[in-house]
């Protein structure tokens, strides 16, 4: 348990010094059509979990001892997932500087999901009726790939309000490194308690009413992209169980927003590429409500799957296709009827 502390303090250092710095950089993020903000904010912030992931990182492998009690050891995959992951920020933050084009964008994130299905494997079957169901090899590589690439996108879509992505990300990524725990992934175990360091380390400077610096596209693709990968990498280095359901479900307030978000637009012939303001949370901040309150409810719809999900892992009832179902009816409804009110 010391080793853990001083991993989760070292992250959250080494993410809340370089995001401090991040402000004194002055890279400005100007209001525009995606924003809910109203005047020029520091951005890149994000950057700052890109150092905890690799300087940490770096840090224990050159002094295994500081894993200490964790009873691991670090191998080339986690190098490799790293590179991944440091990839996809450096593609951020460029994205945060020059501000790329969304086809270029997309197809480099394309390109890194298929490197990162490769580098930790595919889903391979499917919990179904208390049994696996096998998938064919095409649709595991496929699927697998269309999972890491949609996470990316939907917690960059959702990075557009003080604290939402933060809070949101960092709850789910602290329950899926308790996962990885339970079920012997103590690699994406260790990883993910990096992240989690990271994100409350730029917390401090974004969970607040008026933020001093944004993650940027370099926070948002490397918690995106970090997530997903954990994910696939518990379901292949799990020694007990098929978790693959329980981090979709983590996940669903913003998966369910994004949805139904892209549904409505293209049900209006709108551009799908094209920035906009038209998210759950979103239309709630432009109703009224504050910036905090929004990410605490979200916050707090999390922290409800969480203890469900606990439930269903006690019960096995995670190995059956309605637990991700059930949630996700019951979210649907909840977008649908706040939806409805607010037009």
């Amino acid at each position: 348990m010391n080793s853990l502390y001083i991993i989760l303090g070292l992250s959250f250092t080494v993410a809340l010094g370089v995001s401090g710095f991040m402000i004194l950089a002055g890279i400005g993020d100007k209001p525009g059509e995606r924003s809910s903000h109203v005047s020029v904010t520091p951005t890149g912030g994000g950057l700052g979990i890109v150092a905890a992931l690799g300087l940490v990182s770096l840090m224990l492998a050159l002094n295994p001892g500081l894993l200490g009690n964790l009873n691991m050891e670090v191998t080339p995959k986690f190098a490799q997932v790293l590179s991944l992951i440091w990839a996809v920020g450096f593609l951020g933050l460029m994205d945060d500087i020059l501000d790329l084009s969304a086809g270029f964008k997309f197809l480099l994130m394309v390109l890194i999901s298929i490197a990162a299905v490769w580098t930790v494997g595919p889903v391979t079957s499917l919990p179904f009726g208390g049994a696996y169901a096998p998938l064919p090899d095409w649709f595991a590589l496929s699927g697998s790939v269309f999972w890491v690439f949609v996470v990316i996108n939907i917690v960059n879509f959702m990075d557009g309000s003080n604290g939402l992505m933060l809070v949101v990300m960092g709850l789910a990524s602290i329950f899926m490194a308790y996962v990885a725990l339970i079920v012997g992934a103590r690699e994406p175990f260790l990883m993910l308690m990096i992240l989690t360091g990271g994100i409350a380390g730029l917390a401090v400077y974004n969970f607040r009413r008026q933020a001093r610096i944004f993650s940027g596209d370099v926070g948002s693709l490397t918690i995106g992209l970090t997530y997903a990968v954990c994910v696939l990498w518990i379901y292949t280095d799990s020694e007990i169980a098929n978790t693959v359901y329980i981090g979709p479900v983590l996940i669903l307030p913003f998966i369910v927003d994004t949805f139904f978000t892209l549904l409505r637009r293209a049900k209006n012939k709108e551009k799908l590429t094209q920035a906009h303001r038209s998210h759950l949370y979103q239309r709630l901040i432009k109703s009224g409500k504050s910036h905090m309150s929004v990410a605490v409810t979200y916050g707090v719809s999390v922290v409800l799957l969480m203890y469900y999900s606990q439930w269903a892992m006690m019960n096995g009832f995670f190995q059956f296709i309605n637990y991700p179902i059930l949630p996700a009816m019951i979210f649907s409804m909840i977008y649908l009827l706040v939806s409805r009110r607010l037009n």
